[in-house]
């Protein structure tokens, strides 16, 4: 790609399919940090020899910062990312102005995340991004989303993992599916121990040294036990300067021969609270009465160690135009259930996003988004987007189209499986019986990866 105009600055700016959508800032951290100013603007152009992306400031702001404190930029094409730093710090508070950036792409869609992280004692502490997709000529103006991630780091166990309880031999055994974990923020030096836990008894193992950062595969696992009943536990703790700061738990109890789904319990002070949409919504796309629809097959949430008084809003962002509800008191802690939705438009092609924002005293810690994009009827798994300490991106996409002839008339249908924004080329009913009945025909839609529960 072709840069022009490379300022030092930091973030991630989403430009959207020719229709603006509206980004927001978590201010996770309001003390410590290099990020980008608000009210970007941003345009999209086919130039004849491809298509330039243009940012009409690199204008950022700074608070708290040690003189010591560097920056890195990140320019996110396409999902690849081309790091460039660290720089110092220009200053330890205030703003700086910056001009225009062009960023250059081969061809539509496309979508650039220009992300700056603030590096204090060499640990990323916070996260700016601003994000830009586009599929046609567009403009806009975009926030940039903000995350502390200054808390320590951790290894622990991905979500969706199955186990098996099954005859061995002349005992039984569990099984995992697989032993993939995820590194998040460690520093150098950074260790591990593996904790088997059988029947309360714990034999570990280790310390063993932290990967890198990222999502690390291992393959399946087996546990031998001499009878039923048992109690599994596998836990990981990590450790930093010789103390443990983060636990995850995978937990299996079998009585007999039995096969189910885990999730780790996660314990440790990265845990940021939140109110934040489930994994696993469905959404159709469908003609309603003189317009058409988007619905959601429901509206669960999960609440994570909110403090007394914790609050929440709303967004319903019809393409572009956003009208917030609340603010509303957060419930308890732990998995609520609520029915399907319905969001009305006039006519194709349309976005929506629905956001929740986590409030606490005052300010908002955590954003989790999904979004929708819609050129036709079209049928899906819509992912989470969150932003906040603790927020990790979703799975990548993919999807399968079928067409099928009814009485001569041809019908496309295109199923998104997978994680990121999905780009699937009025009035609202909370519980529609419509969004029920569409759902059905969702059924087979493929499982995206789960985000991490904290707990």
């Amino acid at each position: 790609m072709v840069r022009s105009v490379r300022v030092a600055l930091a973030g991630v700016l989403l430009l959207s399919a020719a229709l603006v959508i509206a980004s927001g800032d978590a201010h996770a951290n309001p003390n410590v940090y290099r990020r980008w100013a608000n009210g970007k603007s941003w345009s999209c152009t086919d130039t004849g020899s491809g298509v330039d992306v243009v940012l009409g400031d690199q204008n950022v702001e700074f608070s708290g910062l040690p003189v010591s404190a560097t920056y890195m930029l990140n320019y996110i094409d396409n999902g690849a990312t081309t790091s460039n730093g660290p720089f110092p710090v220009e200053q330890t508070s205030g703003t700086h102005a910056y001009g225009s950036f062009l960023e250059h792409f081969p061809a539509y869609p496309l979508t650039f995340d220009f992300r700056l992280d603030t590096i204090v004692g060499g640990t990323v502490v916070y996260q700016s991004t601003i994000h830009v997709a586009c599929s046609a000529d567009s403009s806009g103006t975009v926030d940039a989303v903000n995350s502390d991630v200054s808390a320590p780091g951790f290894r622990r166990w991905t979500d969706g993992k199955t186990y098996s309880c099954v005859p061995n031999g002349a005992g039984v055994a569990v099984t995992l599916s697989n032993q993939d974990i995820e590194v998040f923020n460690l520093p150098a030096g950074a260790q591990y121990t593996l904790h088997y836990i059988d029947n309360g008894v714990d034999t570990p193992s280790g310390p063993f040294n932290a990967e890198a950062a990222g999502i690390h595969n291992y393959g399946s696992f087996l546990e031998a036990f001499p009878s039923y009943p048992f109690t599994f536990d596998f836990r990981i703790d990590t450790i930093i300067d010789g103390e443990v700061v983060y636990q995850s738990t995978l937990h299996v109890e079998c009585t007999g021969d039995s096969t189910g789904s885990v999730d780790p319990d996660d314990t440790g002070t990265p845990a940021q609270g939140f109110r934040r949409w489930t994994d696993g919504k469905t959404y159709s796309c469908v003609p309603n009465g003189a317009g058409v629809a988007v619905t959601l097959s429901n509206q669960d949430i999960e609440v994570f160690n909110l403090p007394a008084g914790a609050q929440y809003t709303l967004h319903y962002i019809d393409n572009g135009v956003d009208t917030p509800s609340g603010p509303f008191n957060a419930e308890a802690a732990g998995i609520h259930n609520y029915g399907s939705f319905l969001e009305a438009f006039p006519s194709y092609p349309f976005t929506f996003d629905f956001r929740i924002d986590t409030i606490v005293d005052g300010t908002v810690i955590y954003h989790s988004n999904l979004h929708m994009e819609c050129t036709s009827d079209v049928a899906g798994l819509t992912p989470v987007e969150d932003s906040g300490a603790g927020a990790v991106p979703p799975p990548s996409t993919s999807s399968t189209t079928t067409t099928s002839t009814t009485n001569g008339s041809s019908t496309t249908t295109t199923v998104v499986a997978g994680g990121g924004r999905i780009p699937v080329t009025g009035g609202r009913t909370h519980g529609s019986t419509l969004a029920a009945l569409l759902l059905l025909l969702v059924g087979a839609a493929a499982t995206a990866g789960a985000r991490r529960r904290p707990a």
